[in-house]
């Protein structure tokens, strides 16, 4: 978790989304996918290794794609594809679901929240700059679930800009965008 102070700005790099937390909502997706009966036809495999499948999924699509762009949900699914033989319409109820789940499910880090609100309690303008296959306005949303007053963050996620904090383009473009100077 990283901090600067840019000319009134606090730009914030910090991961709101874990790999551990992911795995939860993996696990919650499938556990969904056993107990509804709305996805009674989709495979009992699927159903019972959706978490191991969706992991395995999101390891070959960094091996594809991140070297160029940072990688998307639909990078993902289009790999789960793939692997499971699964339609379109499917993998969108999949996409949703997951996204559901998530947004309901998901809490940020309380180290990371009480930093935000101190931050904005102090007048800065907060940059929170995540590198996440999920968009800036799910992560908004996920904020917004876990307390209404995020109305003042300013996210930048790498799916959007299309650029990742591993090349340190992510950095630059907000350089850029935000007219700011950092060290970093």
């Amino acid at each position: 978790m990283d901090s600067m102070k840019c000319q009134g700005k606090k730009v914030y790099s910090a991961s709101v989304t874990s790999n551990s937390h992911q795995l939860m909502v993996f696990k919650l997706v499938g556990k969904e996918l056993k107990n509804n009966s709305r996805y009674k036809y989709l495979d009992k495999y699927i159903k019972r290794n959706y978490s191991e499948l969706r992991i395995a999924a999101e390891k070959e699509a960094v091996k594809l794609y991140a070297h160029s762009n940072p990688i998307t949900l639909n990078n993902i699914y289009d790999i789960l594809s793939i692997l499971t033989g699964l339609k379109d319409k499917d993998l969108e109820i999949l996409i949703d679901l997951e996204e559901k789940i998530f947004l309901d499910k998901y809490k940020i880090d309380d180290i990371i929240c009480q930093r935000i609100k101190e931050y904005n309690s102090q007048g800065y303008e907060i940059l929170l700059i995540e590198d996440s296959y999920y968009t800036a306005k799910q992560i908004e949303k996920m904020l917004k679930n876990q307390d209404e007053n995020y109305n003042d963050v300013k996210i930048y996620s790498s799916v959007d800009v299309k650029f990742s904090k591993q090349s340190g383009l992510i950095f630059a473009y907000i350089k850029e965008k935000e007219s700011i100077e950092y060290n970093n």
